[in-house]
């Protein structure tokens, strides 16, 4: 039991720090969402490549240096389908929405997780593949070889960094397991802490959890 709560204080911790960073990112696939089902009015007032970008940009914000772990799908997805959508629409329509499919391309993530870096490529090339098979469908036009092409520049995203590894590290701390349970003061801290993460002060979370570890560390 007090090996699983040791473990428990560096769990509960760490997962505090994920929430945390998490947190303080902007959720990219919330954002592209609520972009995406704006997206086909801006096609209506796209009369020039200058006013759709313009339109795109004020739409979108800036483009996200990086994204969360399924973000990228979730542009890439949203994107195709609007792109295949310009391209077979109506001749009266098709230009101005294919005038703002083109700036879209620049609001994918620049980078992703380490762990998306070879899924975001195939994700990628499937894209390409569609949309080349839908121009090729429905007959190409300039602007159609425009988005093609803009497309393919863009590129995959890049990859994060991968996370170090901590296996091994010889600046990594040893974990002291306590020979005996734990007292009182330090169970109420527990459920202190909790309540303390709800209320997201986490300085105060993070004096208990440290008092706590700074009580284990000592020779009992």
């Amino acid at each position: 039991m007090r090996v699983r709560l040791s473990a428990w204080f560096g769990l509960l911790w760490a997962g505090f720090l994920v929430m945390s960073n998490a947190k303080a990112h902007a959720q990219c696939a919330l954002r592209y969402n609520e972009a995406f089902v704006r997206l086909p009015a801006l096609g209506l007032r796209a009369l020039d490549s200058a006013r759709a970008g313009a339109e795109v940009s004020s739409l979108f914000g800036p483009q996200p240096e990086s994204c969360e772990a399924g973000a990228y799908q979730r542009f890439v997805d949203a994107f195709r389908d609007y792109a295949r959508a310009a391209m077979r629409a109506d001749p009266k329509d098709r230009d101005g929405m294919l005038r703002v499919a083109i700036p879209v391309i620049s609001q994918a993530p620049r980078k992703v997780p380490f762990q998306e870096s070879k899924a975001v490529v195939t994700i990628f090339r499937q894209a390409r593949s569609d949309l080349h098979a839908t121009a090729d469908d429905v007959g190409i036009t300039p602007l159609m070889q425009q988005l093609l092409y803009a497309f393919e520049q863009k590129g995959p995203p890049q990859s994060l960094p991968p996370p170090p590894l901590s296996q091994g590290d010889p600046t990594a701390q040893a974990i002291r397991v306590p020979t005996t349970p734990l007292p009182p003061w330090a169970v109420i801290s527990l459920y202190e802490m909790r309540e303390l993460l709800r209320q997201q002060n986490h300085a105060a979370a993070q004096r208990k959890l440290e008092d706590i570890l700074r009580w284990m560390e000592t020779p009992q």
